[in-house]
C-alpha cells in the first residue's frame, strides 16, 4: 500500500467491496507473501479491462521486485539477510 501510494502517487482506499464491482473494474490484482502482485485478467468468466495486466499492476509488479531485490534503499527494511 505505501508503495502505491508514496512511490507511484496511486490513490488507496481500502474498504470491503461487492462482488460486482470487480466486474466493472479496469484491472485488479491480488498482492501478499504468496501473490506478490498477481494480476487477474478474468473473474466468473467475465474479462477484467483489456483481458491483461494494466499499467498499474505493472508498474506496482515492477516496483515490488526491484525493492524485494534490494534496487530500492527506501525498502531495505523489508529484506531479511539469509547467511
Amino acid at each position: 500500500m505505501e508503495m502505491a501510494r508514496d512511490d507511484l502517487g496511486v490513490a488507496v482506499n481500502i474498504r470491503s467491496i461487492d462482488r460486482t464491482e470487480l466486474y466493472a473494474a479496469d484491472e485488479v490484482f491480488l498482492c501478499g507473501t504468496g501473490a506478490q502482485i498477481s494480476p487477474v485478467i478474468e473473474i466468473d468468466r467475465r474479462t477484467i479491462g483489456s483481458g491483461r495486466p494494466g499499467p498499474i499492476t505493472r508498474e506496482l509488479s515492477r516496483a515490488y521486485f526491484d525493492a524485494v531485490r534490494g534496487r530500492l534503499p527506501a525498502y531495505r527494511d523489508w529484506l531479511t539477510p539469509v547467511y
